[in-house]
């Protein structure tokens, strides 16, 4: 009888181990989850941050853009309009370079 007492102790305390440890084993394997899942989000947070710089830098270039062509467009029909007042042998050059500076043909 002692015997079996023992044994049926020996056996609830091995059982109580073991589903302890799958306990701790489950806990540690949630951590591990969840500290994936926060790195995962501050990886996305940081890739989101440098999208939101590039389409910054993106639109800031294309601006930068768009006011220097505007500035060439003027220039060039400025010197087509003063044309005229240019020595002869100068307003062909004016004619070719501000015409296609402007975007208009030859």
């Amino acid at each position: 009888m002692a015997g079996a007492l023992f044994f049926l102790a020996l056996t609830t305390f091995l059982v109580f181990k073991v589903l302890r440890q799958r306990v701790r084993t489950s806990r540690l394997e949630q951590e591990k989850l969840r500290l994936e899942r926060e790195k995962l989000e501050a990886e996305q947070a940081t890739l989101q941050e440098n999208l939101a710089s590039k389409d910054r830098e993106l639109t800031a270039n294309a601006l930068f853009l768009l006011k220097r062509n505007e500035l060439i467009a003027h220039i060039a029909e400025r010197l087509l309009k003063a044309k005229p007042t240019f020595r002869q042998e100068n307003q062909h050059v004016i004619q070719g370079d501000g015409a296609r500076l402007a975007g208009q043909p030859r």
